[in-house]
């Protein structure tokens, strides 16, 4: 299976992000957040959708670049 980068920061569209994230996983991805801070919460704006950024090495490795 892929590695699929989603790229966050706080206070990002909860409803945006929840939908896609959910679908990538459930096909049997795997979803990998990058943020500014390895290993920061983020959180988005309505406060219902909370994730942790990834330890900080994510290298273009595995992504299909």
């Amino acid at each position: 299976m892929s590695k699929v980068a989603f790229l966050l920061a706080d206070q990002f569209e909860d409803s945006e992000m929840q939908v896609p994230y959910e679908e990538v996983k459930k096909a049997g991805h795997e979803a990998v957040i990058i943020g500014l801070l390895a290993g920061r919460k983020v959180q988005g704006k309505q406060g219902k959708a909370e994730y942790e950024n990834g330890d900080g090495d994510c290298g273009c490795e595995g992504f299909g670049l």
